[in-house]
């Protein structure tokens, strides 16, 4: 990812700095929009026509939102179609185990219903903010293992879906194993975002727009602009 350097040039010998308001938004009341209210339902409004194009056959695709984050943005998918054409199944993925204690790895604390995952074509997550490749890495891997132990138990052969996500937001920088990628938007790394169902220490998922902090473990300033818009129609 290239973000434009914060300067503008006046003359050949006169550089006008602009404030940079990132440096300041170093906690979460400080916060600072990073796409706008209209911009955001603008990116969903993409987001729905692109999943319309990608499955035009509703039946055969199941959307999965990665509660809690995802939730709102796997409403907007399931509403690119009439109520109860598509196939809703939640799961919820977590970094924290029972004692608030991060683990290395994301675990599933919520499963989803295999029963309504094995006869389904296409599994879409759903996600706000797609900030570490791993939790949606790990949903795979665990819907994976749902189907072997179905087979195993039931001697059937049912194969793995093709795996697609959605979201808003994503924070990846670079290259990225997850498949089949679908975001509005790409944020700076060094910016904690939330709005849209993803959450700043349990706060600020109801946001209509998505705001940001400078993360505390920033290996660099951001420079404005803080995001970049990936589809467009």
């Amino acid at each position: 990812m290239v973000y434009q350097e914060n300067a503008t040039r006046v003359s050949p010998d006169f550089v006008v700095r602009i404030e940079n308001p990132i440096e300041s938004a170093t906690s979460y009341e400080k916060a600072i929009t990073i796409i706008s209210e209209s911009e955001c339902i603008e990116g969903i409004a993409d987001m729905q026509q692109i999943f319309q194009e990608t499955f035009p056959n509703p039946d055969t695709v199941c959307v999965i939102p990665i509660l809690r984050g995802g939730s709102r943005i796997g409403k907007e998918l399931e509403e690119s179609y009439s109520p109860g054409v598509i196939n809703s199944v939640p799961m919820q993925m977590s970094y924290y185990d029972e004692y608030n204690e991060r683990m290395e790895k994301p675990v599933c604390i919520k499963e989803p219903d295999i029963e309504k995952i094995i006869s389904m074509k296409d599994i879409v997550f759903a996600e706000a903010v797609v900030d570490s490749q791993a939790t949606i890495q790990e949903a795979m891997k665990h819907i994976k293992d749902q189907i072997d132990a179905y087979n195993a138990e039931t001697g059937k052969h049912i194969p793995y879906p093709t795996f697609h996500t959605f979201a808003l937001v994503s924070k990846v920088n670079g290259s990225t194993e997850i498949p089949n990628l679908v975001a509005m938007f790409a944020v700076h790394p060094s910016i904690w975002v939330h709005g849209w169902g993803c959450d700043n220490g349990q706060e600020g998922r109801e946001k209509d727009c998505i705001e940001g902090m400078l993360a505390p473990n920033a290996m660099e300033i951001p420079q404005m602009p803080y995001f970049r818009r990936l589809f467009q129609r």
